[in-house]
């Protein structure tokens, strides 16, 4: 069985997996800073909106000061991609819209690895 990366520089985005990974070495991300960049970089060259951004990531019942939270998790991202607002590479800010992903991408579909297929068997085993 195999899913799809998205890869952009030198990043690869496994949805899949949730993972995000430099030069095929892991990179740290937290999970709702990791989930917006998956939201991005889903929907190459399309402007995300703020509202749509944090009903995606936080969900439409969360009780949180979005504004700070959806900066903060931008701001994760692009130290996590090494990529600054001023001169964007990877994510543009659109003033007062939305994000959008920039960067140059392709899909890739790619076999999952042992341990993957072994820890989805122990998963279904336990359902």
């Amino acid at each position: 069985m195999a899913h799809k990366v998205i890869r952009f520089g030198r990043f690869e985005l496994d949805p899949g997996n949730f993972e995000l990974r430099r030069d095929a070495r892991p990179v740290k991300l937290d999970r709702k800073p990791l989930e917006l960049l998956i939201l991005l970089a889903s929907r190459p060259g399309q402007l995300v909106g703020h509202e749509e951004a944090i009903h995606a990531v936080w969900g439409k019942q969360a009780v949180i000061e979005f504004d700070s939270a959806l900066y903060t998790a931008i701001r994760k991202v692009r130290r996590a991609l090494g990529d600054r607002s001023a001169r964007p590479r990877v994510v543009e800010t659109v003033a007062r819209k939305g994000y959008r992903f920039i960067a140059p991408a392709s899909e890739h579909v790619r076999p999952l690895r042992a341990e993957d297929e072994e820890g989805e068997s122990n998963r279904k085993m336990l359902a």
